[in-house]
């Protein structure tokens, strides 16, 4: 078949998919030969000129209309088909060209065409439109909508081979299988492998990959004598067993969680408490909590392991991503979307290595993510928001505390009950025979006929009234603005009401309150009276209004106001009282309440109350017109009780053991969860919308179908009931993340194989300074393809067949022949493999910003190495780096000028740049030079050479050479000649010391 032929063979099986609705002539194969031949010499290059830029090209497809390919340009954009094949007078291509349709002219905001091109593109379209190729070069036809078992066959979504170590010829080489993987290859290309590198640089390279901080002289000394065979390995044992192995290694997950203790935008406003998520970092990582489960728990910690606080801090992973908090009504919805892109982005980049954020506005272009497949996944996040949530700590000794107070506590309120029992009735009856008057309670409980609670966006967990009169309120989202409380009340002289502010277990630090330490504030509180006679009576002073807020949380408020004049109720009344709480940041609302009233102005605030509704039943009773009744005489025998001396002593006791009932130790966490309270800052827009939409090109204007949760069709080997479970009917959350986190990390039938891969790459890269997968984050179509993929495929099953435990894996690693490389390299092998590909050497590689500033304080011996707990912006803090707060728009400098990431989305590899300030840095750094001053007074007192040597020893390992040790004496009793003052060879040690931290030497790790 000739050239011509070719071509046209292709275009006609370009056009079969459509072919059913092309017109089809006795002339249709010499049309299309025509056309196709019109398309090679004119119109291709046309369509590129004016009109591909903008559909299909570098600006994008506007209008949804994509004319590069032929089946994409028949399909057509918003308005309909571009073309009818044989039809110009039909096509909306031409129409538009020929500006037939004043609102339909193209190209848009240009000159119109001239009409000899016009004419070419108009008999192009009336011979068929055949395309010969793509107009952009690897542009795909596909319906990218559906997913098929070709896609499934791409090298990572396929499952883990079961593969043998190969052999090789030195097999003396080998210490591992992981050896024989690498040494094949190098084999393979007839290389050869670099020689082993000496000790001191051996241990030096295992302290910074697993703990991040250099090895003292003694370790070096200790490793050096030791002969053995397994003198590495005690090293490696001690270092995975070392604290600090948390804080590197967590190091490198939080640049994959993009955390952060600020919320990011133009205000970026501190996050206090989610410092938590980083110690859980760490604290899992030291555990070697199995990698599925360290997965999991920060998808779903809180419904997996709800019992469990670090479960709940696990969750700050969802949580710590940037949040706007200037939000308007208009853009709430949008600022929503974004947030749920964000979790389910940073998710699958840092455990799936996929990029499931391009399938937003349309079919992801390269890797087989329908949209359908992104809004699904998003859709798991619904109504999950950030909350500052009290986490009870230690709850096993909490448990022990409550159950020792319960036993404490039962003898008294049976004593009181035997008392009411046994004594009571008798004491009643000779009371109620001497007719008595009717006892008058300090207060009396009003309960609400109505009680509204208003405001603009909120979503509340409780409304419910307790046994003691009061009203507890559970705040899910925003804030409620106004409690307005409304009861009927008759028969009573009012002159002061009393509201009460009462903690409760359910609230913030035990409330009562609604705050993050159970604080409350309220703005403005009205009172008033509706009289029989229609009119409106003020009872709170004269303009009506007043305020009211919590010295502290944790602890019982009351505050009393006496009426200006007493209220006579004989006739009935209605009385309103409205709390409307302060704005601003956070919530200031009531948690739990109760209101009041007494005849007396004098009333005792703290004094017992008794409810108006059992006190009008006790009336009926006392009264001697009336029968007696069942209820009314129950009701005034309870009454009764609240005169007797003796009962008021068990009451009182009661009382008093129940307030010192034991609270758990809390603390405050950021976590994500649902039907939790979340962090409104100033937002008109509710926190969050109860269903998630398909959106057509990410368009909210342009909602299709609700989308139900699901996971990427690519990844599934099952139906999803697999890893669903519907809620029990008292859950508090609909479990949406548990479906996730089971599929995500199901290596039988989800996506847990994919997970095994990129996280064993993700540390065989930090350990030899590249991945087998050079795109630790992409693993699709667009990422670079493993190097070894055997080695991959084996790496992932050893961690799957060790229960996910990543330790043993970083031992295999490190024990390994390959680890033990020297970075010595000869022209052939660099010409051979210049980018270290076959791993034919180590790769020398520079520390990060943290590493270099722990060294420093670790050789100068300033290093704080207090674990835990919140960070500081100060920048001469002496803990490790990683304890800084992460403040958005204010990173350590330091850190950003070695590269640090920006914190505002995932990042997988870390660039690393040589640039001039970093020197700059390491000369004028007030921390650098202070650590070089502490570390002089510590050495000054030794003899210079020993000084020198021992500085040496500290700062690379190894002691100096004879040549750098009459350099350094020069560069000394230079540096002291410029020194004036007294002791001038302290500062000229301190000069010393701080060239030893600009040193390469000091900077990389070979």
């Amino acid at each position: 078949m000739n050239h011509r032929l070719t071509l046209l063979a292709s275009a006609l099986l370009s056009a079969s998919a459509l072919a059913a609705t092309d017109p089809v002539t006795a002339n249709h194969a010499a049309d299309m030969e025509r056309g196709l031949a019109l398309f090679n010499s004119d119109v291709a290059a046309l369509l590129t000129e004016h009109c591909v830029k903008c559909h299909g090209g570098e600006k994008g497809t506007k209008g949804a209309l994509d004319l590069t390919t032929r089946d994409l340009a028949l399909k057509g954009g918003d308005t309909g088909p571009a073309i009818v094949p044989g039809k110009s007078a039909d096509s909306l291509l031409v129409q538009s060209i020929r500006h037939e349709d004043k609102d339909l002219q193209m190209p848009k905001k240009e000159d119109k065409l001239p009409d000899a091109v016009i004419a070419k593109i108009t008999q192009w379209v009336d011979l068929g439109a055949p395309y010969a190729k793509a107009l952009v070069p690897g542009k795909s036809t596909r319906d990218r909508s559906k997913v098929t078992d070709e896609d499934r066959k791409f090298w990572s979504f396929q499952p883990l081979a079961k593969v043998a170590p190969p052999a090789v010829k030195n097999e003396a080489w080998c210490r591992t299988p992981i050896d024989r993987f690498i040494l094949a290859k190098i084999e393979e290309k007839g290389m050869m492998p670099s020689p082993d590198v000496e000790k001191e640089k051996l241990i030096r390279r295992a302290y910074f990959d697993l703990i991040g901080l250099p090895p003292t002289p003694a370790q070096v000394d200790k490793f050096v004598q030791d002969t053995s065979p397994q003198a590495f390995e005690k090293v490696v044992d001690e270092l995975l067993a070392s604290p600090h192995y948390g804080e590197r290694w967590g190091r490198h997950w939080l640049d994959l969680a993009r955390y952060a203790e600020s919320h990011g935008y133009e205000q970026d406003y501190d996050r206090p408490n989610a410092y938590h998520y980083r110690d859980y970092v760490i604290r899992a990582l030291n555990a070697d909590q199995p990698y599925d489960e360290f997965v999991r728990w920060q998808i779903a910690g809180d419904e997996l392991a709800p019992e469990n606080p670090e479960a709940w801090k696990a969750t700050g992973f969802l949580a710590a991503g940037t949040h706007a908090t200037q939000i308007t009504a208009n853009q709430a919805e949008k600022e929503r979307y974004d947030e749920l892109d964000d979790m389910a982005q940073t998710t699958g980049n840092a455990v799936l290595g996929l990029s499931v954020g391009c399938a937003r506005c349309h079919d992801h272009k390269y890797d087989p993510i329908p949209t359908a497949d992104y809004y699904r996944l998003i859709s798991t996040f619904t109504t999950a928001v950030r909350s500052d949530y009290d986490i009870e700590v230690d709850t096993a000794e909490s448990r022990a505390r409550h159950t020792a107070w319960e036993q404490e506590h039962a003898p008294l309120t049976a004593t009181l009950a035997q008392w009411e029992k046994e004594k009571a009735p008798t004491r009643f009856a000779a009371w109620q025979s001497g007719r008595p008057e009717m006892p008058r309670p300090a207060w009396l409980t009003l309960a609400a006929d109505k009680l509204a609670i208003a405001g603009a966006n909120f979503a509340l967990s409780t409304q419910k009234k307790l046994p003691d009169g009061s009203y507890l309120i559970g705040v899910t989202a925003g804030v409620p603005e106004t409690y307005t409380f409304t009861t009927k009340i008759s028969g009573v002289k009012i002159a002061a009401l009393r509201l009460e502010a009462l903690t409760d277990k359910s609230l913030p630090n035990y409330g009562p309150g609604w705050s993050e330490g159970g604080e409350f504030n309220v703005a403005d509180i009205t009172a008033t009276a509706k009289l029989p006679d229609g009119k409106t009576r003020a009872l709170i002073d004269s303009a009506g209004k007043s305020k009211w807020s919590s010295k502290k949380g944790g602890e019982d408020s009351r505050i009393v106001f006496v009426l200006p004049q007493p209220l006579d109720t004989d006739a009935g009344i209605e009385i309103t009282v409205t709390m409307k709480f302060a704005g601003g940041r956070g919530r200031n609302n009531l948690g739990r309440f109760r209101l009041g009233c007494s005849s007396h102005a004098d009333a005792a605030e703290d004094a017992a109350e008794f409810a108006y509704k059992d006190f009008m039943l006790a009336r009926q009773a006392i009264d001697p017109t009336s029968p007696p009744k069942p209820a009314p005489l129950a009701a005034l025998s309870r009454l009764y009780c609240t005169t007797d001396p003796e009962w008021q002593k068990l009451a009182g006791a009661v009382r008093a053991h129940e307030r010192a009932e034991p609270r758990g130790q809390y603390v405050k966490a950021l976590v994500c969860s649902e039907h939790l309270p979340a962090v409104r800052l100033n937002t008109q827009g509710p926190d969050f919308y109860d269903k998630t939409f398909l959106l057509k090109r990410g368009d909210l204007n342009q909602k299709q179908e609700e989308a139900a949760p699901g996971f990427l069709q690519v990844l599934m080997r099952a139906d999803q009931s697999r890893w669903a479970t519907p809620p029990p009917t008292d859950s508090r959350t609909p479990l949406k993340r548990t479906a996730l986190a089971r599929w995500i990390t199901d290596a039988d039938q989800g996506a847990g194989q994919l997970a095994a891969r990129v996280i064993v790459n993700r540390l065989w890269q930090h350990h030899f300074g590249r991945g087998i997968v050079t795109t630790p984050s992409d693993f699709g179509a667009q990422g670079e393809k493993p190097t070894h993929p055997e080695l991959l495929d084996y790496l992932a099953g050893e961690l799957i067949r060790g229960g996910w435990r990543l330790k043993p894996l970083h031992k295999q690693m490190m024990l390994s022949r390959v680890y033990m490389e020297s970075g010595y390299t000869s022209p052939e092998a660099v010409a051979a493999d210049p980018n270290n590909t076959l791993f034919w050497h180590h790769q020398r590689q520079r520390l990060e910003g943290e590493a270099i500033r722990d060294a420093i304080l670790a050789v100068s011996g300033q290093l704080d190495e207090k674990m835990f707990g919140p960070g500081t912006l100060d920048p001469a803090m002496k803990r490790r780096a990683i304890y800084f707060q992460i403040k958005r728009s204010q990173l350590p400098p330091m850190m950003v000028a070695f590269d640090a990431p920006d914190t505002l989305q995932s990042m997988g590899l870390r660039p690393s740049t040589t640039v001039a300030p970093q020197s700059l840095l390491l000369m004028n750094n007030p921390l650098v030079r202070d650590a070089a001053k502490a570390w002089a007074k510590a050495l000054i007192s030794l003899p210079e050479p020993q000084a020198v040597e021992q500085a040496y020893r500290a700062a690379l390992g190894r002691a100096p050479t004879t040549m750098e040790m009459e350099l350094t004496r020069q560069f000394m009793h230079k540096q002291a000649a410029g020194y004036e003052a007294v002791g001038r060879s302290e500062p000229a040690l301190a000069d010393f010391c701080q060239m030893l931290f600009g040193l390469n030497e000091f900077l990389y790790v070979d």
